[in-house]
């Protein structure tokens, strides 16, 4: 799951509805400067969980094909 923190999860929405807010406010930099500092924290997040994934993996036990006789 790549959203596994509640609190992410909230902040994210709330950046969407400041994000949404400056753009009716036709407050074009503020938009931007919210939607570079989401897309940035969203970011550092998927690497997080990415390289936790990769970690999940390493430590999972491997199993070799049983040989027949």
């Amino acid at each position: 799951m790549l959203w596994d923190d509640h609190a992410i999860i909230l902040r994210s929405h709330g950046d969407h509805h400041r994000i949404i807010e400056a753009i009716i406010a036709r407050g074009g930099q503020r938009a931007e400067q919210l939607m570079r500092e989401h897309v940035c924290y969203a970011g550092i997040i998927l690497r997080r969980n990415y390289e936790k994934l990769l970690e999940a993996h390493d430590t999972m036990p491997t199993t070799k094909p049983t040989r027949r006789l």
